[in-house]
């Protein structure tokens, strides 16, 4: 009996590998406890206690300036760059020193659309967290020993390396760096594992995409999707090939109505807008090659909610700068393991040495958006 091989799929080194990773080697959780706990509860069939997140899975987040996008970013990349574990070593210390951190020593890969983030602000944080466990680990050992201060900074300086940014300045310039991403990390990455993809500021090119065509009488804005489609077809194509965790950081320009905490996706097709609705309420889901797993809507606990008009809210830093800012988010997951989308909500607080995270039995959501099943929620 003859057999035909016309039909097997194949498949690179790469892909096989990046295949084999997803089934077998998960990316782990997001470490912000109360959103894992949403996360397990939407999809229970797919994730896990020890993992929330999935290969390939894509987190867009939204919300006005000053809600915390961005620090948010800066928690999920410190745990994923900084090791598992470290070991320390002294003329002045009793026995070696093992600091556990649980982080998942990777890599990530920033686009910083908007060119704001900070890598001393990362270093910052990261320091701060080291500095705590330490302490919070080994109290009787004096942490400006100097041998522990080197192997720290050591630490910090490895973990920095696994961080990766870019700072496009167009849409097509997020597209050609996206596109040439699969060079850079067989050339540039060779030992690495990119776990998470971060897009900071996917509107950063809205004003000036709109522009280039109502200027020249190209058209509508409806109808430069070309120059969100470069961007969503080279994403697509690394995701496919290299299967990161995907973290999309978006402007909240319209809200839904006054009563609603969500916004209506200002970005044409095929940009994702899982709960989009027409005018007389009916969801019309926006079909996108780009699926999102989990649409996360962030809300600064200073500043003061929309009004009638939709004016935005007041400058996200009125009251003490030392106290910690409360920002509250909700996650909406769209239909998957379980047939209705999935509203949760989970709560951080951001301070000077970053985001600190509440334990579960903590985090109490106080004052927030009654999360009942209304119309207006979706």
């Amino acid at each position: 009996m003859s057999t035909s091989f016309l039909n097997i799929e194949t498949l690179t080194g790469s892909s096989f590998v990046n295949a084999a990773l997803k089934a077998k080697s998960p990316p782990g959780s997001t470490f912000v406890s109360k959103l894992d706990q949403a996360i397990n509860v939407a999809l229970p069939f797919t994730t896990s206690p020890e993992s929330s997140l999935n290969r390939n899975d894509v987190l867009l987040v939204d919300g006005a300036s000053g809600s915390g996008k961005t620090e948010l970013l800066y928690y999920l990349a410190m745990t994923t760059i900084l090791p598992f574990s470290i070991t320390l070593m002294g003329h002045n210390l009793p026995e070696k020193l093992v600091l556990d951190l649980g982080s998942r020593g990777k890599s990530v890969v920033v686009c910083d659309c908007d060119g704001r983030w900070s890598m001393s602000r990362l270093r910052h944080i990261m320091e701060a967290l080291l500095e705590q466990r330490f302490q919070d680990s080994f109290p009787n050992v004096d942490l400006n020993d100097e041998a522990v201060a080197i192997q720290l900074q050591e630490v910090l300086d490895e973990a920095m390396d696994r961080l990766h940014l870019f700072r496009p300045i167009s849409s097509g310039s997020l597209a050609a760096t996206l596109h040439t991403l699969p060079q850079y990390h067989y050339k540039k990455m060779k030992d690495e594992e990119i776990c998470m993809l971060m897009i900071d500021g996917m509107s950063s090119f809205y004003w000036q995409d709109r522009w280039k065509v109502e200027s020249t009488g190209g058209g509508t804005w409806q109808n430069t999707s070309y120059a969100i489609a470069g961007v969503i077809r080279t994403l697509q194509s690394f995701r496919e090939s290299h299967n990161p965790v995907t973290i999309i950081t978006n402007w909240a320009l319209s809200p839904l109505s006054s009563k609603s905490p969500f916004f209506k996706q200002h970005l044409p097709p095929p940009f994702p807008a899982p709960f989009e609705k027409a005018a007389d309420g009916t969801p019309t889901p926006r079909i996108s090659p780009l699926e999102v797993t989990h649409h996360i809507t962030l809300i600064n606990s200073r500043q003061s909610p929309l009004s009638q008009s939709g004016d935005l809210p007041e400058d996200p830093n009125v009251g003490d700068p030392a106290e910690p800012i409360v920002i509250q988010g909700i996650v909406r997951t769209p239909p998957k393991d379980i047939p209705d989308t999935i509203i949760n909500h989970f709560e951080f607080l951001v301070a000077e040495a970053g985001v600190t995270v509440l334990p579960i039995e903590e985090a109490e959501f106080e004052g927030a958006i009654e999360l009942a099943a209304s119309p207006e929620l979706y």
